[in-house]
């Protein structure tokens, strides 16, 4: 997969580090919504766990379990969504401290896997969890 002026996918974001005391704050970008996400705290940028499952993209290995009697399924492929945001767009985003294009490859086991990239250098960092995506993340800031 790869991130350039003409194709950022859809199971990607762009993670904006403004701040890194007391926890990681900043913003994300994502081709699939035009309002930008603030964050604060590692763990909060994980809300995307949600959008992924509106758009069923990239696809969910198991259903969320609920106590609602008809659950409504969210891990149901419907194939890979238009983006909505243009790529530059996007990629012209920076943040203070650090910057991040994450690409979720899957979603297994109730967590991620993908790859970590630093704008503007080849290849990446994978990552086989949230815990080992915010290790990483760690490590690189």
């Amino acid at each position: 997969m790869e991130i350039n002026n003409t194709n950022y996918p859809a199971n990607a974001f762009r993670l904006c580090i403004d701040g890194i005391k007391d926890g990681l704050s900043g913003t994300i970008y994502t081709p699939l919504t035009k309002e930008p996400i603030n964050f604060v705290g590692a763990e909060s940028f994980l809300i995307l766990d949600t959008m992924f499952d509106e758009v069923g993209y990239p696809q969910s290995f198991q259903d969320k379990r609920s106590f609602e009697k008809k659950p409504e399924k969210t891990n149901e492929y419907r194939g890979i969504p238009e983006g909505v945001v243009a790529p530059e767009e996007i990629l012209d985003k920076m943040g203070k401290k650090a910057t991040f294009d994450i690409i979720v490859t899957s979603r297994c086991n109730t967590t991620w896997q993908g790859v970590v990239l630093l704008p503007g250098m080849d290849g990446g960092t994978p990552f086989n969890g949230d815990l080992e995506l915010m290790e990483t993340i760690d490590n690189l800031i």
